[in-house]
Parts: structure tokens; C-alpha cells; sequence
């Protein structure tokens, strides 16, 4: 709930709180390794980094070429 609000008020000009993107960030990639690499084998590991792959990065990198083609 605070993110909610920091980011939106960030965006809106409400107040300006720098590095919070790169805190984000932080916080996206302990939880991605925390659910990803807490599995008990090798195989279920790479199986988990895998699937935060395809769930985060994959759609991602879309958004950001489709931004980069159609922007201006």
C-alpha cells in the first residue's frame, strides 16, 4: 500500500522521492529469488528462474520494443 502511494504521488508531482525506482527494483528481485530459488533441488531451481523469466521478463522486454516501435 505505501508503494501504491509513493509511486502514484511520485507520478503525479504530489512529492519527489528519489531512487525509488532502483528500490523497487531491490524489492522485485530478493522476491524473485526468494519464490525461485528456494526450491529443494537443482532441477526445481532452474525450473522456478525460468518460470520468473517468462512471467516478468518476457512481457517486459515486449512492452519495452513495443514502446520503442510505436513511440515517438
Amino acid at each position: 500500500m505505501i508503494a501504491v502511494i509513493t509511486i502514484c504521488g511520485t507520478h503525479a508531482g504530489l512529492f519527489r522521492v528519489l531512487g525509488g525506482a532502483h528500490t523497487l527494483l531491490v524489492v522485485a528481485g530478493f522476491n524473485a529469488a526468494l519464490f525461485a530459488l528456494s526450491a529443494p533441488g537443482i532441477a526445481a531451481r532452474w525450473r522456478g528462474t525460468a518460470r520468473v523469466l517468462v512471467g516478468i521478463a518476457v512481457p517486459t522486454m515486449v512492452v519495452a520494443l513495443a514502446g520503442l516501435a510505436y513511440g515517438r
